[in-house]
């Protein structure tokens, strides 16, 4: 199941498509980000040297990445005072020890964000959210995987978050 969600990401991607995995729990939503940057490594789609570790995650150029936490105190790359809100997500661009450059989906500029709010564990990869923290947002496909926290109104957040199309993958048990 992980794992055709992951290629489902992948093909979409590749269609031109912007889509997003969602997942009723943190487990499940790290399997997904491991098995997504996994088939992308794979296939030489995902490439390159780590440019940052922080919150025991390696991030590599190209990444895509969640935003767990508000914060009026960053700074965009040119220099000037920038807000980054929870559940943004974006592209990493470039890294070191001390800070992660991002390209925001939303705004379209790119953030530096400094070692504070690294350290503290408020980037994670974002190929796959938690259905908690894709509300509000809108993707053109929406790839919901697993019955776990898929209760009424979680179901109605998954199943309405994609403009083109939403996918619920499950296993033929979780069916019955």
């Amino acid at each position: 199941m992980v794992a055709h969600a992951a290629r489902q990401w992948i093909d979409t991607c590749a269609s031109g498509q912007v889509p997003v995995l969602l997942a009723g729990t943190n487990e499940m939503v790290d399997a997904l980000n491991f098995a997504v940057r996994h088939q992308l490594a794979d296939r030489g789609l995902l490439a390159g040297e780590i440019v940052a570790t922080f919150g025991g995650r390696e991030f590599i150029a190209g990444d895509r990445v969640v935003l767990r936490r508000n914060s009026y105190r960053e700074l965009t790359a040119a220099g000037a005072e920038a807000a980054v809100l929870n559940g943004q997500t974006g592209t990493v661009i470039a890294g070191s020890d001390q800070h992660l450059d991002i390209a925001l989906d939303r705004h379209h500029h790119v953030v530096r964000l400094g070692e504070d709010y690294l350290h503290a564990g408020y980037v994670d990869h974002g190929y796959a959210l938690t259905t908690h923290r894709a509300q509000g947002g809108t993707w053109d496909v929406a790839i919901a995987v697993g019955a776990d926290g898929l209760y009424r109104e979680a179901a109605y957040v998954q199943m309405s978050r994609g403009a083109a199309a939403n996918w619920l993958i499950v296993t033929a048990p979780e069916m019955e």
